[in-house]
């Protein structure tokens, strides 16, 4: 009887032991797996955006830049247009 006990106790144990082992690491990698990629997901949409709004940013005071310079540099209209045509490939 005692050597049944012991075997069934140390039996359920180490299955319980195991079975708590393995829950709890499939918990902790989902649990872990969904904060990463929630984490890298807000990381890389807010560094995208910033990058989008600096580029946005900086292609629109170009523009405006050579429209500005363009019309300072004609004072007809069609040479504007053609001046702005130049500063292209500038």
């Amino acid at each position: 009887t005692r050597l049944a006990l012991t075997l069934m106790t140390r039996l359920t144990l180490t299955l319980m032991t195991r079975l708590a082992l393995t829950l709890m690491t499939r918990l902790a990698l989902t649990l872990m797996t969904r904060l990463t990629l929630t984490l890298m997901t807000r990381l890389a949409l807010t560094l995208m955006t910033r990058l989008t709004l600096t580029l946005m940013a900086r292609l629109v005071l170009a523009l405006l830049a050579r429209l500005v310079l363009a019309y300072l540099l004609a004072e007809n209209p069609i040479y504007a247009i053609l001046h702005l045509w130049l500063l292209n490939f500038l």
